[in-house]
């Protein structure tokens, strides 16, 4: 089922849960709700604010290889792009990774050091 508003984040409320992590593009990276921070959501029609908090997905590793049809390199190029405007706001980084892509097979070959360097932190 597909994210629809409001009903879908009035759903989460009522069954109790506080925190969200599905708001992002499918076919571009970047921050869907124009920021990197989590935010919590603001009910329009009800003009309340809500305890569902947000975290936006800094982006979706499919979206690199199937929308924009990159290398592996490539994609780490604005991976690394992401994480350096993340720190730069003091935002939270959230990628979504999918169990098949850090297989290393198929379609994924040479993915999984992709995720890998995701993973490693700038200490600088």
């Amino acid at each position: 089922m597909k994210l629809k508003f409001p009903e879908t984040y009035r759903h989460l409320i009522e069954a109790g849960i506080n925190e969200d992590y599905t708001m992002g593009y499918a076919s571009a990276p970047g921050f869907r709700a124009g920021t990197c921070n989590p935010f919590y959501w603001f009910d329009l029609e009800k003009n309340e604010k809500t305890s569902l908090k947000i975290f936006p997905i800094t982006y979706m590793e499919g979206t690199f290889i199937e929308d924009l049809k990159l290398f592996p390199d490539e994609s780490s190029a604005i991976i690394n792009n992401l994480m350096n405007t993340v720190k730069q706001y003091n935002g939270v980084f959230v990628p979504l990774w999918h169990n098949h892509t850090v297989s290393d097979t198929l379609l994924w070959k040479n993915w999984k050091c992709v995720f890998e360097k995701s993973l490693e932190v700038d200490s600088n």
